[in-house]
């Protein structure tokens, strides 16, 4: 309920919507509940969710009153969801004066709401009336003009048809500029990488100065394999200032990708020299020594990281955990991957290094039988997983397991279309189990499927 309550604190609405929502239809009843919630100084919702829980026993409106207050701010809040999708349906038909009007009496009822004020912002714009959208536009609350929702409204819709110098006037309220690149960042994980460009352009067009969209643009041309383009980009960062980390950690990334990994260490370090804080410098060093089998350099860049701070960058702790299995420190190799597992429980890869080293190096057949078995139940495509499985269960005797996992083994293969091997497998679960007829019969329709000569294997 605290949670609950929290997400109201900042709403300026009147509480008489949830007064109405209380007092079932009931006029006698609704000015009940507005004289008790004003007497108690409840005038915004805001007011009303601080103070829910302290004060709720004093509200006179009948039994289980918490339980419907709670209930009638949730139909308050699908109420706002309800205004929105009205006004946003409205602006689908282009037509922008009732728009106007339907978005001024939304944003009088909802007047934080971003993707509301900025449909008012296009329908005045539409309407010539571009004074009266950038008035709107700077009075939008800070805390506010992050809602990336409302951006995505403003790009796809609106930013297309504005001019440069309207661009200009937005991005004098510079909390837009950081929604802009929250929003570039979610083009990107969208794959909408048109989008992504043309929202860079309007954001050099309008802050040329700024380093962070061309190291953000390199990145892109980095994803799209445009190299040389992306090494403008964060050469542009460098002519700002040529002790931007980012820059240099720009460049570092792009050799890196064209596996040229000294020179993309070179960046890295100038990137470290500069921002000698950074956990991604640090773990970007230690990649690149571990790509060049320096695995002694590579555990000490990747420790750096892991020391520095919480660990959030649960790949390069694996590769910390077998940089120390390629030097032979089993020890730390093991309990690198445990805690890998304790911040991601279900990672098959890491459990079948695990059981690996308990198969080859340690001799516990039978822990590395409960690891593999893991990996198993968390990806039953993975072929490696079954082959790992099924020589544990020979090590340990267990022919029927092995007999099993064999042919499930197999199926996989047939599934993935790899017939021969899969006749190989079931060849060798007829020798585990001669008196079992099953791989024998697998066999024989596959045989026939393939047109396949028996005496051939």
């Amino acid at each position: 309920m605290n949670k609950f309550c929290q997400k109201y604190s900042d709403c300026e609405d009147s509480v008489s919507e949830i007064a109405e929502i209380l007092s079932d239809d009931d006029p006698t009843k609704h000015g009940k509940i507005m004289k008790t919630l004003h007497s108690l100084g409840f005038h915004k919702v805001k007011d009303l969710a601080r103070t829910t829980l302290p004060k709720f026993s004093e509200l006179d409106l009948g039994d289980n009153t918490l339980v419907q207050l709670y209930s009638a701010m949730l139909n308050y809040e699908q109420n706002q969801i309800y205004r929105f999708n009205y006004v946003e349906s409205i602006f689908k038909t282009k037509d922008f004066v009732t728009l106007r009007r339907a978005c001024e009496e939304v944003h009088a009822k909802q007047p934080n709401d971003v993707n509301v004020i900025i449909l008012l912002m296009i329908s005045y714009y539409m309407l010539d009336r571009e004074d009266k959208s950038i008035e709107i536009l700077h009075k939008v609350p800070e805390k506010y003009t992050k809602n990336i929702e409302g951006i995505n409204n403003s790009e796809e819709y609106y930013f297309p048809n504005a001019k440069n110098d309207y661009h200009l006037e937005m991005f004098k309220n510079k909390y837009f500029i950081e929604c802009w690149f929250n929003f570039i960042t979610k083009l990107i994980e969208m794959k909408k990488y048109d989008n992504a460009i043309q929202a860079l352009n309007i954001i050099i067009h309008c802050e040329s100065n700024l380093i962070k969209p061309y190291t953000v643009y390199g990145q892109l041309m980095i994803k799209l394999k445009k190299f040389d383009e992306a090494n403008s980009f964060f050469q542009v960062g460098l002519n700002l200032n040529p002790r931007s980390d980012e820059s240099w950690a720009g460049i570092g990334d792009n050799f890196a990708s064209t596996k040229k990994y000294n020179s993309a260490i070179i960046c890295y370090e100038k990137a470290l020299e500069f921002n000698s804080t950074s956990v991604t410098h640090h773990i970007n060093l230690g990649f690149m020594y571990y790509r060049l089998q320096q695995y002694c350099k590579a555990i000490f860049y990747l420790n750096c990281a892991h020391q520095k701070g919480t660990i959030s960058n649960i790949s390069s702790l694996r590769l910390l955990g077998h940089a120390y299995f390629k030097t032979g420190n089993v020890d730390s190799a093991m309990k690198t991957y445990s805690l890998c597992l304790k911040y991601e429980p279900n990672c098959s890869i890491v459990m079948h290094d695990m059981g690996t080293i308990y198969l080859n190096h340690l001799n516990n057949a039978k822990a590395a039988e409960k690891c593999f078995k893991l990996c198993v139940s968390i990806n039953k495509e993975k072929v490696l997983y079954y082959k790992s499985l099924t020589r544990a269960y020979e090590l340990l005797d267990k022919t029927d397991l092995a007999f099993k996992t064999t042919i499930q083994w197999a199926e996989v293969l047939i599934s993935k279309k790899q017939y021969i091997h899969a006749i190989n497998l079931l060849n060798h679960a007829s020798q585990l189990v001669p008196n079992n007829y099953y791989s024998q019969w697998k066999l024989e329709i596959m045989f026939s499927k393939l047109g396949l000569d028996r005496t051939d294997f």
